[in-house]
């Protein structure tokens, strides 16, 4: 089996680092937390993490980088074991109890968070719970001290609400946290910008480099482009100076 260990600012940052450069879906990977900074450095970015990423099935393109095309289809794969696997018993039932507790924990974690700060009258809701993620919204009329200068405020309350949902717990769920549908219109920011990055780059034949996009941003680029024939994408550089190149396909 195939193993790298990466750096992250954040948990999730070095996950999505080696799923980037593995060029595999969540399913096929077990990650493993090497090393953690203190819990109060790694709330605010003052640390790094290092994870181990090893894959449980293949899917790596050749020379380790993931294309677009690649990932996508590890997507789909995924996405096709989920529709047709067969419900579990007994098993399924305790996972399901244990994201419960997770997301129940998770949800205080956030209204204690949002307290604190000083935000009133918030609501914190559990939106989803599924089988790697929980989905925390929080309403409030002070979105945007919540969010911060380019989610930085939410990226960091999302990850103190992760640490402390899932703590003592083996099998760890993705805490996701959004407020004002700040995700979506970011995403959808990150697809519009890499069309036009993509159409600029067939427009002067010439590789265009977006720098300053975490791990996570890439990958959204990565999928925004799959489809096109005249693109290919890549990442290419270590830690922060890393940056995804978006190359025109010349014949």
């Amino acid at each position: 089996m195939r193993s790298i260990e990466i750096v992250g600012k954040s948990i999730e940052e070095a996950q999505q680092a080696a799923l980037e450069q593995l060029g595999v879906s969540e399913a096929e990977v077990r990650f493993e937390v090497l090393k953690r900074p203190g819990a109060v450095a790694g709330l605010f970015g003052s640390g790094e993490y290092r994870v181990r990423a090893t894959v449980i099935a293949e899917g790596q393109d050749e020379g380790g980088e993931v294309s677009a095309e690649a990932a996508a289809k590890v997507e789909e794969q995924a996405e096709a074991a989920e529709e047709t696997e067969e419900p579990e018993a007994e098993p399924s039932d305790a996972r399901a109890q244990v994201r419960q507790q997770i997301a129940e924990r998770a949800q205080q974690v956030t209204a204690d968070i949002v307290r604190f700060i000083g935000v009133e009258n918030a609501e914190v809701i559990v939106r989803e719970i599924s089988e790697r993620e929980i989905a925390i919204e929080i309403q409030t009329d002070d979105a945007g001290l919540l969010i911060g200068r380019d989610g930085e405020t939410l990226d960091a309350m999302q990850l103190v609400v992760a640490i402390g949902a899932n703590k003592g717990f083996t099998d760890g769920v993705r805490v996701i946290l959004d407020t004002e549908n700040y995700r979506q219109r970011h995403t959808e920011m990150l697809e519009n910008m890499a069309q036009s990055y993509a159409q600029k780059a067939k427009d002067q034949g010439e590789e265009l480099v977006i720098p300053d996009l975490n791990a996570y941003e890439r990958r959204i680029v990565h999928m925004a482009l799959y489809d096109d024939p005249g693109i290919k994408t890549y990442s290419e550089g270590e830690g922060h100076d890393r940056v995804l190149v978006i190359s025109p396909v010349t014949e």
